[in-house]
């Protein structure tokens, strides 16, 4: 290194002990007081009044919901524990030999929590609820309403 090289460095490296440690603390005093709401909304729609059905398993509550006033319904389905498919996909079939092709699909699972669908033209008909995993092509769960 030639002196004059030697000589930019020092003051660089001078330079640099002075000024980041006020880079730190400018950095300390822009931080926000408040934090930031990291709740999601709930794109549900609003539970339909009636309960029509109920069906219950380990892993799920399901409730046929309906309005008289609208004509209305809706199927509701509670993730009671952790999923352990999480490409679940739900199916409306007519009977237990349905295979899910047969069926009406009707939305899918992501995690714990409450899932509404609505199911007005479709529940007259097929009062089973199939959860099926495409990945896998298993029937992971089926259901009377």
């Amino acid at each position: 290194m030639t002196p004059t090289l030697r000589k930019y460095h020092r003051y660089t490296w001078f330079f640099l002990a002075g000024f980041m440690p006020l880079l730190f603390v400018a950095a300390i005093a822009v931080i926000p007081q408040e934090q930031p709401v990291l709740e999601m909304a709930n794109y549900q729609p609003v539970a339909l009044t009636e309960i029509l059905g109920k069906a219950f398993s380990e892993h799920y509550a399901i409730a046929l919901r309906g309005d008289a006033d609208t004509g209305g319904q809706q199927l509701e389905i509670e993730v009671l524990t952790p999923l352990t498919n999480p490409a679940t996909l739900v199916y409306l079939v007519e009977n237990e030999m349905t295979r899910p092709e047969d069926g009406i699909l009707i939305g899918g699972l992501g995690s714990q929590n409450i899932y509404r669908f609505d199911t007005r033209e479709y529940i007259s008909t097929n009062r089973f609820v199939l959860f099926f995993d495409p990945i896998k092509n298993i029937q992971i769960e089926f259901l009377k309403i």
